[in-house]
């Protein structure tokens, strides 16, 4: 199985297009999402309704530092991660927050353990 790995989208929709489709040319037969899908770029809406419909088809996704921070953001705004946080939070539906909060921070396939950032 050729499984295509891709991380840190960070909220657009057009690089993460852009990816799957590269994916797809080099044959790829499943995807992995390993984090980061929101925080800083201004499409968390349309990432996260993309990166739901792939999981519907199969697609293993994982939860990044960024994508709990828009679940929960932090109080007080001392880095740009924290105020995109709450910026993304206000942007996305209840829907993709609970997407988001129920993600699993690892994932197996076969021999491989796909994290975020490290295990």
């Amino acid at each position: 199985m050729k499984l295509a790995m891709m991380s840190d989208v960070h909220a657009n929709i057009r690089a993460l297009e852009a990816c799957l489709e590269h994916a797809e040319r080099q044959g790829a037969q499943r995807y992995a999402l390993l984090g980061d899908l929101v925080g800083y770029g201004a499409e968390p809406d349309e990432v996260v309704d993309r990166v739901m419909q792939l999981s519907m088809e199969g697609a293993i996704v994982i939860k990044g530092n960024h994508d709990e921070m828009a679940v929960k953001p932090p109080i007080g705004a001392t880095t740009m991660g924290n105020s995109t946080a709450a910026w993304t939070h206000a942007h996305l539906s209840m829907e993709h927050r609970s997407f988001l909060a129920e993600l699993p921070m690892t994932s197996r396939v076969e021999a491989c353990l796909l994290v975020h950032a490290s295990a």
